[in-house]
């Protein structure tokens, strides 16, 4: 008889004081003392569309845009929803702000939506971190 019992790894938390922004050579760490908690792992969907979506981050703000015509802008948007959906469904807790320090409603697509585009891709490459 298998006694072993069903069981699922609990939520990984990451710490927000790891996000950091670098303007004019100054370091800002606008996150220390918030955490995001994770469950779960990235569907290979997900690994797709994250490498996809930061392909196309770069060449949208490399010159200014010069670099990213308009079906890559169109496909952007599509992975961009795809990499939200994914994501709200693998948050399960946060403590994120906004630029004024205020929380931010609980994770959802359109709170992902509200945050820096550096943020979003700080999330995705957070949530990929350190799983085997």
């Amino acid at each position: 008889m298998d006694e072993r019992q069903k069981t699922r790894p609990p939520a990984r938390r990451v710490d927000g004081g790891d996000y950091a922004v670098t303007e004019n050579g100054t370091t800002y760490y606008p996150h220390v003392g918030e955490e995001v908690w994770f469950l779960g792992a990235p569907s290979v969907t997900f690994i797709q569309n994250s490498l996809r979506f930061q392909l196309l981050a770069v060449l949208a703000v490399k010159e200014g845009g010069a670099f990213i015509d308009l079906d890559e802008l169109s496909e952007w948007g599509v992975v961009l929803d795809a990499v939200r959906t994914e994501l709200t469904k693998h948050i399960v807790s946060w403590t994120w702000t906004d630029l004024h320090d205020a929380p931010l409603d609980s994770p959802s697509a359109d709170s992902l939506l509200a945050i820096p585009i550096g943020e979003l891709l700080w999330l995705m490459n957070a949530f990929q971190a350190g799983l085997e």
